[in-house]
């Protein structure tokens, strides 16, 4: 993702898991970068994520990628170098299960897409037959479908978690 978008799409993804889980202040928010350079991206760009996810948000933090993520958060993935996380552990601990599902849903979806992807650059000739642009997108797509199935799989971990109280 070019850097410019980067602080918009955090902040997107910020504002839309505070609406799904209907914080409307105090919110702790992650920014966990995969790379040393999208981590130094992100972390300089911190003040301007927080501004822009608006008066729902407290707090956001840049996490490089040997932190772990929090316990209790849900994930947007912004592309396969940058996730958003959200502490929602307090907000859903009356049902996590509901929350497990509405999560399990996005896996399936995360799921599809990568099966979608890999048919699309599996076809015979297909690396032959595009451009390298073409190439490059469809790789990209990939692998931010993947990155979205790993964090989905993750966030099911961290709710189930929260449901044996670990």
């Amino acid at each position: 993702m070019k850097a410019k978008r980067s602080p918009l799409s955090c902040a997107q993804g910020i504002r839309s898991l505070a609406a799904e889980y209907a914080i409307k202040s105090d919110g702790v928010a992650y920014v966990k970068a995969t790379s040393p350079s999208s981590f130094s991206t992100v972390s300089a760009q911190i003040p301007a994520i927080k501004t822009l996810a608006g008066k729902a948000v407290s707090s956001v933090t840049a996490l490089d990628a040997s932190t772990p993520a929090p316990k209790g958060c849900a994930v947007v993935v912004i592309n396969a170098d940058i996730v958003v996380l959200l502490d929602v552990g307090g907000r859903i601990a009356e049902d996590v299960d509901a929350e497990i599902k509405k999560v399990k849903g996005k896996l399936a979806k995360s799921e599809a897409s990568i099966r979608k992807q890999e048919e699309v650059m599996g076809k015979e000739g297909w690396g032959e037959k595009v451009s390298e642009a073409v190439r490059a997108a469809e790789s990209k797509k990939l692998a931010d479908a993947r990155a979205a199935k790993e964090n989905y799989e993750r966030t099911v971990e961290q709710f189930e978690m929260l449901k044996l109280g670990e």
